[in-house]
C-alpha cells in the first residue's frame, strides 16, 4: 500500500467539507447526486476493516457532521441519505483507500441501484445462447445501470445474458444496458432497456453516448456510468486539436449538464453510442 497514491489525499485541505484529527470529508468529483460526499482517512487504509477503532469512530463522526452541513447548504433540503461503503474489489471497491459515501437523495431522483436488473422485458432473453446466435441474432445484456441524471454508483458490470433487439442490423460490439433517470427524456425513458453500438472516437460530437468514469481506478474493474449527449469545444494548437471543454448534455431542459474539466478527460471512456430503446 505504500506505493499507492490516493486521489483523496490530492484534494487540498482548503477544499475539504470538514475534518478531524484522523479523517476528512470531500465532495465527490463525479457525484451520484448533488452534494455527494466521500469521508476518508488521513492515513491510507485499504478497507473499513483495516482501520483502527479510533479511525472508524472518526469516520462516523464526520458522516454525521457532513450530513449536518449538507442539510444547511443544499436547497432544497435532501429528503433522505444513502450512507455506505464497499469493502474489497469483489464488493465493488475501486479505490483502495477506505471511503464512506454520503449521498443526498430526493423523491423521484431515480438513482440506479447495483442490484441485478430484471430481464423479463427483453425480447428473446437467454442466459447462455448458442455461439452461432451471438452477434447474429442476439446481443449481450449487461448488469450495469447507467444514470440519466448525474453519475450512477460504482459498479462492476457483468454479462447477464443475451437478447434479440428487433428492427436493427446487429454488429459486433453492440450491447444492451438499462438507463435510469429523467435527463434524457422523452427520447430515453426512466428504467428502459437500450441498445448501444461502438462509437467512432473521431466523431462523438452531438451523439448520445454511454460514458464510463473510471472512478480513479482500472477501467476493467468498472466505475460509474451515465448516458448523455456529447459536446466538446476544441482549439487548434500546433496543428493538433485540443479539447478546451467537454460537456455531457441532457435532453430534458429541466436537468443540468455535466461539465468535464480537461484534467478529468482521461478518466472518461465512451463505451457506446445509443441506437434505440427496446420496448
Amino acid at each position: 500500500m505504500s506505493q499507492f497514491e490516493s486521489p483523496f489525499l490530492a484534494v487540498p485541505a482548503g477544499d475539504w467539507l470538514c475534518s478531524n484529527d484522523l479523517a476528512f470529508a470531500i465532495f465527490d468529483g463525479f457525484p451520484v447526486s448533488p452534494g455527494h460526499v466521500l469521508v476518508t482517512t488521513r492515513r491510507i487504509v485499504e478497507t473499513w476493516f483495516d482501520a483502527t477503532d479510533e479511525e472508524q469512530a472518526a469516520l462516523m463522526a464526520l458522516v454525521k457532521e457532513a450530513k449536518r452541513l449538507l442539510d444547511l447548504q443544499l436547497a432544497p433540503n435532501p429528503d433522505g441519505y444513502n450512507v455506505g461503503f464497499n469493502s474489497g474489489g469483489a464488493a465493488g471497491q475501486t479505490v483502495p483507500h477506505v471511503h464512506i459515501h454520503v449521498i443526498p437523495r430526493y423523491h423521484g431522483d431515480s438513482i440506479p441501484d447495483t442490484a441485478e436488473p430484471a430481464t423479463d422485458e427483453l425480447p428473446g432473453f437467454i442466459e447462455t445462447p448458442a455461439a452461432k446466435d451471438q452477434f447474429t441474432r442476439l446481443v449481450p445484456v449487461y448488469s450495469l445501470q447507467a444514470a440519466a441524471g448525474l453519475w450512477g454508483p460504482e459498479s462492476s458490470p457483468e454479462e447477464i445474458g443475451w437478447a434479440a433487439p428487433a428492427g436493427v442490423s446487429i454488429k459486433p460490439g453492440m450491447f444492451i444496458a438499462r438507463v435510469r433517470g429523467h435527463s434524457m427524456e422523452p427520447k430515453i425513458r426512466d428504467g428502459s432497456w437500450n441498445l448501444f453500438r461502438p462509437c467512432p472516437q473521431s466523431s462523438r460530437e452531438g451523439r448520445i453516448v454511454h460514458v464510463q468514469f473510471n472512478s480513479m481506478g482500472d477501467p476493467e474493474n468498472g466505475g460509474r456510468f451515465t448516458v448523455k449527449k456529447y459536446h466538446s469545444r476544441k482549439t487548434l494548437t500546433n496543428d493538433t486539436w485540443q479539447h478546451d471543454q467537454i460537456q455531457l448534455l441532457p435532453l430534458n431542459p429541466a436537468c443540468d449538464p455535466i461539465p468535464v474539466a480537461p484534467h478529468e478527460g482521461p478518466e472518461l471512456m465512451v463505451i457506446g453510442e445509443w441506437v434505440a430503446s427496446i420496448d
